[in-house]
């Protein structure tokens, strides 16, 4: 019995929602027909090519309306004991190999994509902005930019919880950028989406990487203090029905904290 690898599949790029249309741009015209946009839980809703390249550049995924919500199959899955739900996306191990689709569903043309928040909720824009403000004069001193991009966004229950979460994730990337031998800047996002409000933060200009991104959030014991600080900070937003996320970039580590915000 064939394997779902042996199909044909078509051609898929992986990203997380709060990654820009920028960022997959240069995959989408060089021939991913599809985007699959990671929510931080687990899921994915898939866009075609085309909706993305519509976009502006600057606009988060996860704000790009449209698309169809897909499961995970491990490639090794025989073609008989598939589920019926398409699209497919189909994984060997940590690798995406493409989605298999039947055809049912083709992503209609859709005007221009338009940033949108949801209604109700607290002011996560103002909360976030209170955080940075407090943080401005220590990154001015250290000659190190903040390079901020906060929409008008929304989240469900304490605004607070953005601000702490804004600025213990601020000091997270200068203690980084310490340990790293120094940078150039943060960049830091708010944007609200479909799966809910985004929160960003990046450092960048590193060469060195002294901190381990895959660790952080593990459950190896450390007493490494700016570790646990994470730690704990990463339990409160799972309490608040969030999710966290850290990896590594080229030139730095990128914090993702995904938050309950209201639907449009």
């Amino acid at each position: 019995m064939p394997s779902v690898a042996d199909l044909p599949l078509s051609s898929v790029v992986e990203v997380w929602g709060i990654e820009r249309v920028q960022d997959v741009l240069a995959a989408v015209q060089g021939g991913a027909i599809y985007v699959a946009v990671q929510d931080g839980a687990g899921k994915a809703r898939v866009l075609s090519g085309a909706l993305v390249e519509q976009a502006d550049l600057e606009m988060i995924l996860d704000m790009i309306r449209g698309g169809r919500t897909a499961l995970y199959v491990d490639a090794g899955t025989a073609v008989d004991q598939l589920p019926d739900h398409r699209p497919l996306l189909v994984r060997r191990g940590e690798k995406l190999l493409g989605l298999l689709d039947d055809g049912s569903w083709i992503a209609p043309k859709s005007p221009r994509p338009k940033r949108w928040i949801g209604e109700g909720g607290s002011d996560a824009q103002m909360a976030a902005m209170k955080a940075i403000k407090s943080a401005r004069d220590t990154f001015r001193h250290r000659g190190i930019a903040l390079i901020l991009d906060i929409q008008p966004s929304r989240v469900i229950g304490d605004p607070r919880m953005v601000q702490d979460v804004v600025d213990h994730l601020l000091e997270s990337a200068l203690g980084i950028l310490d340990r790293n031998g120094g940078g150039t800047g943060v960049h830091v996002t708010v944007s609200q989406g479909q799966s809910g409000l985004w929160i960003g933060v990046e450092d960048s200009g590193s060469h060195n990487h002294a901190v381990n991104a895959d660790m952080v959030l593990s459950e190896v014991e450390t007493d490494d203090l700016a570790i646990l600080a994470i730690r704990r900070m990463h339990k409160n937003v799972i309490e608040a029905g969030g999710q966290m996320r850290v990896v590594p970039t080229r030139t730095g580590t990128r914090f993702m904290v995904c938050l309950p915000a209201p639907s449009c």
